[in-house]
């Protein structure tokens, strides 16, 4: 797990993928109320810098909860994973496909990978708990606020779309004073 005080920060592209999914679902200006410092200029201008501290995504997923819902969440999750990081991480998914075959087991074993072009600092585990689940830890240095299980549910929507299956969740436990969810997944 990351130690305390580790760095964790997004990409900007990650960011930009977040924000055009909330002007998508017709959230910007209800979250950009909310926001102030470094959020809302992340908001405003994500390119300005390459990677932004972690607590900037955090106060923007959190503003956008408590402006929509955790559905809405998940949709912006969902959308910027699909728009935003998919293009980026599909070689390497088609190399991985090729190489294991096509399924969330697959794409989770390997998420870690995936990851790092959107976030630092984050660290992922997978275990496979049956021919068709598993739970899915992410862990960060710092706290993280409820409405990533939200963000994670949305993620992983894309990945249970993209392998051809139908996924559910089961109960998302936020851990170690806010710095780790444990995502119960299964599919059909």
């Amino acid at each position: 797990m990351p130690e305390p005080g580790a760095q964790f920060e997004n990409s900007a592209s990650y960011l930009q993928s977040m924000i055009d999914a909330v002007r998508e679902v017709g959230a910007f200006e209800r979250v950009e109320a909310k926001l102030q410092g470094d959020p809302l200029e992340a908001l405003r201008a994500p390119r300005k810098k390459p990677w932004w501290p972690g607590s900037v995504l955090s106060a923007i997923t959190a503003a956008l909860h408590e402006a929509t819902d955790g559905a809405t969440v998940q949709r912006v999750a969902y959308l910027s994973t699909k728009n935003g990081v998919a293009p980026v991480a599909m070689p390497l998914i088609k190399v991985t496909f090729a190489l294991f075959g096509p399924s969330p087991h697959t794409i989770f074993a390997k998420a870690s990978a995936y990851a790092t072009t959107a976030v630092r600092g984050l660290e992922l585990d997978w275990k496979k708990d049956g021919d068709r689940s598993g739970v899915l830890w992410a862990s960060y240095p710092i706290a993280v606020p409820a409405s990533y299980a939200d963000v994670w549910k949305g993620t992983l929507q894309f990945v249970f779309e993209l392998t051809k299956v139908t996924g559910a969740f089961g109960a998302i436990r936020h851990e170690r004073d806010g710095r780790t969810l444990q995502i119960p997944v299964s599919w059909s």
